[in-house]
């Protein structure tokens, strides 16, 4: 199961998508306000200063401008600090702090006729600044002088960015609690189609015959729909199995008198029928054996043991093939299970002993086992087997064994059907003993592995 099929996976990846952008803009839009509000303040602090260098400027009697106060900003005093500030008539500076020496600051963009304004611009050496300017008239002289108070942009983003990183953590442990949380509420939504998966396991493994009562309402048309399918599929497959018995009962009784008056009527050229009239009767049986497997009769158990079977028909061919003393050597797990009926295993084993009893020189071997996904069934003999272009020929998909597998007769066709029924494969191959080694694959058809939602 790929990533983009999978629902939980998209949903996540939806929510996931959502709550990164909003993420981002709320760190983009909380990051602008803190910015704005510690400019503000930054401002506030350079109007403080500005209102203080106002008020203590005045004329002398001899027409310079002197100040009353300096301000108490130590920093003013540094030279090349950034904080500046400057007097000027509009034709000259008259008075600037120390930090400035010999230099000036550039004349603001606009000049508001009331208030302070605000303009960004870069001191001599380069270094940003943040510069608040107004203009005033100081006692003694009634021309308009402009002021300037100028601060590093520096302080301005070290703020930020001391409180961004915090800022960032906080949106971080958020995203991570809401796809968290987002998980969680995901995998709560899934749990009733998790439910009705394994109520729909339990019908296919036969352990009930319909779905019971939907987990949550939205699903109860889902389910109502997968019941009327199952009863139709149910009635279906009842009505083809009444046909098939009629057909099993309307065709052996006269291909059985048919083969009985050829037998007893003793002319050569009409014995030469019976051939024919026997393998149209194996042709039929094999067919009607098709179509009686198409599906289960019944609700299946737990499954079939494989061993106490092997051992019956071991038996059993024993008893039938008396004159013939063959070696059988029995390796098959006493827990070894078959996941279907008793009557399929039967007709799988059945007719793989027959075939290895007709062929067998002096030994007979069968082994079971198990995989990760089913169980194996192998039945080996010591005859003369199968030359290579018949089993190259028999692996090929789509040839009919009956075809290809001269001397075998239908038996191993109808257990590569019965097997592919299954869901399993009929294996053919070379013995280490020297015949035949046929192998049935079954899989664990109704327990498949469970997938999370």
């Amino acid at each position: 199961m790929t990533l983009a099929r999978s629902l939980r996976f998209r949903l996540v990846a939806a929510a996931a998508f959502w709550v990164l952008l909003a993420l981002v803009l709320t760190g983009t839009v909380v990051s602008e306000l803190l910015r704005g509000q510690f400019k503000q303040l930054l401002e506030a602090r350079l109007d403080t200063e500005m209102l203080g260098l106002m008020a203590g400027a005045e004329f002398e009697d001899n027409g310079a401008l002197v100040l009353q106060r300096e301000p108490p900003e130590p920093a003013f005093t540094r030279i090349g600090s950034g904080w500046y500030w400057q007097i000027d008539d509009g034709e000259g500076v008259l008075l600037s702090s120390r930090s400035l020496t010999d230099r000036s600051l550039p004349p603001p963009p606009l000049v508001q006729p009331t208030g302070p304004s605000t303009h960004l611009a870069s001191d001599p050496d380069g270094l940003p600044l943040l510069i608040r300017s107004r203009q005033f008239s100081a006692p003694g002289d009634p021309r308009l002088l402009l002021v300037q108070v100028a601060m590093p942009m520096e302080l301005l983003t070290r703020e930020v960015d001391r409180i961004r990183r915090p800022l960032l953590i906080a949106l971080l442990v958020l995203g991570g609690s809401l796809l968290v949380a987002v998980g969680v509420q995901i995998g709560f939504g899934l749990r009733p189609l998790a439910q009705l998966r394994r109520q729909l396991l339990a019908v296919r493994a036969g352990k009930c015959t319909h779905i019971g009562s939907a987990p949550v309402s939205e699903l109860e048309p889902l389910t109502d729909e997968i019941n009327a399918l199952i009863a139709h599929a149910e009635g279906t497959l009842q009505h083809a199995r009444a046909h098939v018995g009629n057909l099993a009962h309307g065709l052996k009784t006269p291909l059985t008198a048919v083969l009985n008056g050829i037998r007893a009527s003793g002319d050569p050229k009409v014995q030469a029928l019976e051939t024919e009239l026997l393998r149209m009767q194996q042709l039929v049986e094999l067919h009607l054996r098709r179509a009686r497997h198409a599906g289960p009769a019944a609700p299946l158990s737990a499954g079939t043991l494989v061993a106490p079977l092997v051992r019956e028909f071991v038996s059993l061919m024993e008893r039938v093939h008396a004159d013939r003393a063959l070696a059988v050597q029995q390796e098959v797990p006493a827990d070894l299970r078959f996941s279907g009926e008793a009557g399929d295993l039967q007709e799988l084993v059945g007719n793989l002993l027959e075939n290895a009893w007709k062929w067998a020189t002096s030994m007979v071997r069968i082994r079971g086992g198990t995989t990760s996904d089913g169980i194996t069934l192998s039945i080996e003999d010591d005859g003369p087997g199968m030359n290579s272009a018949v089993l190259e020929r028999a692996r090929l998909r789509g040839v009919r064994l009956d075809e290809t597998v001269p001397g075998h007769g239908l038996g191993l066709a109808i257990v590569s059907d019965l097997c592919q029924l299954h869901g399993g494969a009929l294996e053919l191959a070379r013995s280490e003993l020297g015949g035949l080694c046929a192998t049935l694959r079954l899989p664990r058809l109704h327990n498949p592995p469970a997938r999370n939602l």
